[in-house]
């Protein structure tokens, strides 16, 4: 999910099959009323995607989809998400380094960050990387080698990424861990680098409505709020699924911290699945 300018909320729809995937658009006028319609069909809705995952608005308010199935990154303008249907995007990026791309961030100086949780072309014996492309790589469609990749023995599935207020970039990664890489281990590095994580984060128990669980459990996506707590979305905690806040503090050093908060699902996994 990722908010745009308008503060519309849209949302990736993976598919049952590899070509049904969709992007929809929730106004903020349906997010302010779900009390009394929490059903809303959505205002906009563009469809014939290959699987979509990440999502992510640039500085001009183009939306970028990564295609999982399609193994590329594709561009939608503007008019094009408010005339909803299946435009053509314009702009296709591919390379031959990534197999599935999955989450997308864009860092303070408009480069665009991608992980793929199944490439194995680093050589560390791990499995996922993560790519940057620079502004200039997304201007026009094309096959192009990321301009810098991140890849580790420790970075091991890479998912959901965010970056913090002071340009640290955070990683879902395993597991059972969180990652940072420090902005100044990423700032002006191309090719293929591997730095050490600055601050782990990794799992302890958590008690639950239903039973003890681990905070992190297959995490996947992450953002931060205007507060600097970072959410995490766990895809595999308490049956059926949890969110869990850290606090700044918290994220300050390696270890194991309990979430500020915890929400996990109900007994039906009705809420959370």
């Amino acid at each position: 999910v990722v908010f745009d300018k308008s503060n519309n909320l849209w949302v990736s729809n993976y598919g049952s099959t590899v070509t049904n995937g969709t992007v929809v658009e929730y106004t903020l006028s349906q997010l302010q009323n779900l009390a009394s319609q929490p059903k809303p069909t959505p205002h906009g809705v563009i469809s014939g995607l290959g699987q979509p995952v990440g999502l992510a608005f640039d500085s001009s308010g183009d939306l970028w989809v990564a295609e999982s199935f399609d193994a590329d990154l594709v561009e939608f303008t503007p008019s094009q998400l408010a005339a909803s249907g299946s435009p053509t995007p314009v702009v296709t990026i591919t390379s031959s380094s990534f197999n599935s791309p999955e989450f997308l961030a864009f860092d303070g100086s408009g480069n665009l960050w991608m992980s793929d949780g199944t490439s194995t072309a680093d050589g560390t014996g791990s499995t996922g990387e993560i790519f940057e492309f620079t502004p200039a790589q997304l201007s026009t469609s094309g096959s192009r080698t990321p301009n810098l990749s991140l890849a580790t023995s420790t970075l091991n599935f890479p998912l959901g990424i965010a970056f913090d207020g002071s340009g640290n970039l955070w990683v879902a990664s395993g597991a059972y861990t969180l990652q940072e890489f420090a902005a100044a281990d990423l700032a002006g590095k191309t090719s293929v680098i591997q730095p050490a994580a600055a601050v782990t984060i990794s799992a302890t128990t958590v008690t639950t409505s239903l039973s003890t669980t681990k905070s992190l459990n297959a995490p996947e996506g992450l953002g931060f709020d205007s507060s600097g707590n970072l959410w995490v979305a766990n895809g595999n905690s308490d049956t059926y699924g949890s969110l869990a806040q850290f606090t700044p503090g918290q994220l300050t050093t390696t270890g194991n911290p309990s979430p500020t908060v915890f929400l996990d699902s109900n007994a039906n996994g009705t809420n959370l699945n």
